[in-house]
């Protein structure tokens, strides 16, 4: 079994996205609990791998996708793992989080194709 604690932003993070869709706040909540505290670790079903790109954005942290495109960014530390953020690829591609609310799908769309960016090099971008 793994301990946890997580950060203001995680929790402001959870609880904006519970306004915007308690599917997939609940589907963060299993991800901890049923995998993380219960298995120890995250499934491969869920993408875990390291952030590393240009801008320096939370680079060296782990991140996995609680689904599509709500990601869980973490570190883990001695066995002991510390939860980030919960954020979309393009928060965290702009390194830019509105704690007040979740992200309008239709609107990050769009701020992509206007950087002449495609949501693939997005994710690409940082993974990388």
């Amino acid at each position: 079994m793994i301990e946890y604690n997580a950060t203001d932003w995680f929790y402001n993070d959870i609880e904006r996205l519970r306004r915007y869709s308690p599917d997939w706040a609940e589907s963060v909540y299993d991800l901890l609990d049923y995998h993380l505290l219960e298995h120890g670790g995250v499934p491969e079903s869920c993408d875990p791998h390291p952030l590393g790109h240009d801008r320096g954005c939370l680079s060296g942290y782990m991140e996995c996708h609680a689904e599509p495109n709500v990601l869980v960014v973490y570190k883990v530390l001695r066995g002991h793992v510390l939860l980030v953020r919960i954020c979309t690829h393009w928060e965290l591609y702009k390194c830019v989080f509105d704690s007040s609310r979740w992200p309008d799908p239709e609107v990050e769309a769009e701020e992509i194709r206007a950087h002449g960016l495609t949501e693939s090099q997005v994710r690409a971008e940082i993974s990388s």
